[in-house]
């Protein structure tokens, strides 16, 4: 529906796009003296918009509707796109309203906030551009995850073992408490492991499980880090359960001393 008032007409349109409809309304402004081509009202256009860049295009962006200012944007992102203008070049042309070349106090915000929103729209992009396929995901995974059930049983099993013979040879003869023989059990895990972490490593990759060849912006996307994280976890996790199986023969062998305890007492007792 149009509404003519004076050299300026009130136009209302509806939309319907999908599941949704939109219903806008604006003007625009109508000469009295039409221009005889498209080619001579863009000259016309252009000749303003460098005589009075900001109330021009205040004014040509109002006679707009919602899916023509969007039109119009794509346009001319695409345009800067193939002339190289981009990123910091394009948000700073797009803040400069006034078309000096500097940017105002009051262009500043607007520039950071372009910039910003071209960070977003850049990370968004490229995470869905180079997002890696389930299968490389799950193969860096446990590339990631193998090396560490070795680390992780090795820190675990030589800490048992080292606290154990600690506690009961220098505990007996030098009053050592039980952390106390944990933490020297610990500190030789953590010295051997460094002497191994080479030849875990070697024995990990004969197992044929290699991480997939991944591109520099894939290894660079959060989901890559993440996995890796999540894959050291899950085989840390696992070898050091597996690095607890000594536990079973100290047990042994602490049953085995108190039988043979209760039988001297026994045989004390007897005399």
């Amino acid at each position: 529906v149009g509404v003519g008032v004076g050299n300026s007409q009130l136009v209302s349109k509806s939309v319907a796009g999908g599941p949704w409809s939109l219903t806008y309304a604006h003007s625009y402004w109508v000469p009295e003296h039409p221009a005889t081509s498209v080619k001579d009202a863009m000259a016309t256009f252009v000749e303003n918009l460098r005589r009075d860049p900001v109330e021009t295009a205040q004014k040509f962006s109002d006679s707009l509707s919602p899916a023509e200012r969007g039109a119009i944007i794509y346009a001319l992102r695409g345009r800067n796109s193939k002339e190289g203008i981009v990123g910091k070049d394009e948000a700073f042309l797009e803040a400069d309203s006034n078309m000096d070349g500097k940017l105002s106090r009051e262009e500043l915000p607007v520039y950071v906030a372009i910039r910003k929103e071209q960070r977003l729209r850049e990370k968004e992009t490229s995470a869905a551009k180079f997002r890696p396929t389930n299968r490389q995901l799950s193969l860096t995974a446990l590339a990631s995850g193998i090396p560490f059930i070795g680390f992780g049983f090795c820190d675990n099993a030589i800490m048992l073992t080292a606290g154990e013979g600690i506690e009961s040879s220098l505990g007996v003869a030098f009053g050592i408490t039980t952390l106390a023989a944990a933490g020297l059990g610990n500190l030789i895990s953590d010295v051997v492991g460094l002497g191994l972490a080479d030849t875990i490593e070697a024995h990990a990759r004969r197992l044929g499980v290699s991480e997939p060849a991944l591109t520099t912006e894939q290894l660079r996307l959060p989901v890559m880090r993440a996995t890796r994280t999540a894959g050291a976890v899950v085989g840390v996790s696992i070898g050091c359960l597996l690095g607890m199986v000594p536990l079973f023969f100290f047990e042994e062998k602490k049953t085995c001393c108190e039988k043979e305890d209760g039988k001297e007492e026994g045989e004390g007792v007897g005399q």
